[in-house]
């Protein structure tokens, strides 16, 4: 199974320069947590979460208008491609220890996102009730401890 069979391609985005109160408003309207961070050649240069965000506004001591995403956010993309086999794409968030991938094309551009979620509910079950050896039950498991033990 590739990355841009069960990707998510309908998002928003937002440019390094926005402020919080943009960002967040922008994940009420989509109801989402996440907003891929994009240049203005639409390449990804980073991920803002909604906890980013309130962890911003409880500690800088500003209005959410305020701050630009570039005072939360390091500049920096972990990306895979659309091409990319789905377990591929899970070895590199359990490494990173991240539960969302933002896919480009092979110009670097965005193109959708890959969430955890994508993966778990999009995974073929065996007539056991397993995950099928397309999207490995071991591959999530270990991608999800990952990204959620406390480091």
């Amino acid at each position: 199974m590739k990355v841009k069979d069960i990707m998510v391609n309908d998002i928003a985005t937002c440019k390094p320069d926005s402020n919080l109160a943009v960002v967040a408003k922008l994940m009420w309207d989509r109801d989402c947590g996440v907003v891929p961070v994009t240049d203005d050649d639409g390449k990804p240069v980073g991920m803002i979460t909604d906890r980013d965000i309130s962890i911003a506004g409880a500690t800088q001591n500003r209005l959410l208008s305020e701050i630009p995403v570039t005072a939360v956010k390091d500049g920096n993309a972990i990306t895979c491609s659309g091409d990319q086999d789905v377990k591929e794409a899970l070895k590199l968030m359990e490494i990173s220890r991240v539960r969302r991938l933002p896919v480009v094309d092979d110009q670097g551009k965005l193109i959708g996102v890959l969430s955890m979620g994508d993966i778990v509910a999009s995974a073929p079950e065996t007539g056991d009730g397993a995950m099928s050896d397309e999207i490995p039950y071991t591959a999530v498991i270990n991608t999800l401890k990952s990204v959620y033990v406390h480091h």
